[in-house]
């Protein structure tokens, strides 16, 4: 796994060059002179300038060490968190990984959550050295014949994902080249005794989960039964899995589609939501699309904020994803439009009701800084809330048992340093003049 704990060691020893950029050596006490530090939160009172600021072996600290080893002028600079990519697939080849971790650096995104990865890509990263710390989910569970399955078997069968509504659609459903690799599959709850060891011998710390009209599974005779064409886990199954995951120490992502699979996902208690529903783009206005399906009601958002279950939007791709839909399905720009406006309110409803907002874009070519970037160009969110969403919410929802995303005592040394504001001036975010992570900077 790539880690932040595996390199410690290397860091200490002294000096470490990765992708072109460097760690310097440890520094036990040093003194951050200057700068404006961010609160958190969206009031008017975000940043509060300060003389100087302690950390001791990479911890902030509220007194002034005995010793101070190393100071670091900060002058009238921005002071922020790192930031957070809590839905990307990413790190996981080895041709690819070094450039992966130098373009995060570079935007300031120390923190990834690689949201579903087949074992084999991961073990061919595993224990690969990145200033980037990178948590995954490995193999996920879904039902057969649904999503990932179908998107990995097109490609083991050299098709693409979307022919899996052609001619070859069965082909594609009953293909298993890539299970227990790519995926895991449970009808029953009694399959998951047959799954579950290779689960727990991935050493993953999330477990992935597939919901995607999860209604269309119904009871008969007290046994489930399946849908024609299953598109994800029955909800007995999810809330299973959910169950063994707490048992053994692992936490759970969910892939939802319709606003009943969020709601099946939330009773079983699941620690982050993959997409929150309409986030997808079809020939369709989402808040139209099959009786409403996508629509988040108010007592759904009321539950999800009683129960601060973060949630990744990515709703970027949707729009980017248009030019990829067969020519015969793809949406006007009419509809597009009313795509963005549903975002705009699906975003402002979440914000405005404390959701814990995670900042991914899912889709490859497209980062946590592009998400950030729609959200902000349809009027989703403002500045201020944009900030504290990839800043504050994303790394801690990926990383939720360390004490970083604030800048205070006995949180990790770890912050950019902006050369301007970025709530006046979002491209502030892409002008980092200094990088720290754990007491260490990093940069040439």
């Amino acid at each position: 796994m790539v880690a932040f704990f595996t390199r410690r060691a290397v860091w200490s020893a002294g000096f470490l060059l990765i992708a072109g950029l460097s760690v310097g050596p440890v520094a036990a006490q040093t003194a951050y002179v200057g700068g404006a530090w961010y609160a958190g939160g969206s009031g008017p009172a975000l940043f509060t300038e300060r003389d100087t600021t302690w950390a001791v072996e990479g911890q902030f600290v509220a007194e002034r060490p005995a010793e101070v080893t190393r100071v670091v002028e900060l002058g009238e600079a921005f002071i922020v968190p790192p930031f957070g990519d809590g839905h990307m697939h990413a790190f996981e080849a080895p041709a690819s990984i070094r450039y992966e971790d130098s373009l995060f650096v570079a935007r300031g995104v120390l923190y990834a959550f690689n949201a579903h990865v087949p074992a084999a890509e991961h073990e061919s990263v595993s224990g690969y050295p990145t200033l980037v710390d990178v948590t995954y989910a490995i193999t996920g569970l879904t039902a057969p014949g649904a999503h990932p399955a179908t998107a990995y078997e097109a490609r083991a069968l050299g098709l693409q994902a979307w022919n899996v509504n052609g001619p070859r659609g069965d082909e594609i459903r009953a293909s298993r080249l890539r299970e227990g690799d790519a995926y895991h599959l449970a009808v029953t709850r009694a399959d998951l005794d047959t799954v579950w060891p290779a689960v727990l011998a991935s050493g993953t710390p999330w477990v992935k989960i597939f919901l995607d009209h999860s209604d269309e599974w119904t009871r008969a005779d007290g046994e489930t039964v399946r849908p024609e064409q299953p598109r994800g886990l029955a909800p007995a199954v999810a809330a299973e899995i959910v169950r063994r995951a707490r048992a053994d120490g692992l936490r759970v992502v969910a892939h939802v589609m319709t606003a009943t699979d969020l709601g099946k996902a939330l009773d079983a208690g699941v620690d982050l939501f993959a997409h929150v529903p309409g986030f997808s783009v079809d020939d369709q206005p989402p808040g139209e699309a099959e009786d409403g399906a996508y629509a988040m009601p108010d007592s759904l958002l009321a539950r999800l904020a009683s129960a601060q279950t973060p949630v990744a939007p990515t709703l970027a791709r949707g729009p980017a994803m248009i030019k990829y839909i067969p020519a015969e399905y793809r949406p006007d720009s009419a509809t597009v439009d009313t795509v963005r406006a549903f975002h705009r309110t699906l975003l402002r409803r979440l914000s405005r009701a404390g959701v814990p907002i995670v900042m991914g874009a899912d889709l490859g070519g497209l980062w946590s800084w592009d998400e950030v970037g729609y959200a902000l160009d349809i009027g989703g969110l403002t500045p201020a809330e944009a900030l504290q969403a990839w800043a504050v919410a994303t790394p801690r929802a990926i990383f939720p048992d360390r004490a970083i995303g604030a800048l205070e005592p006995e949180y990790e040394a770890s912050f950019l340093a902006l050369s301007c504001n970025p709530v006046s001036d979002w491209t502030c975010t892409a002008s980092i003049t200094h990088r720290e992570k754990q007491g260490h900077k990093l940069g040439g």
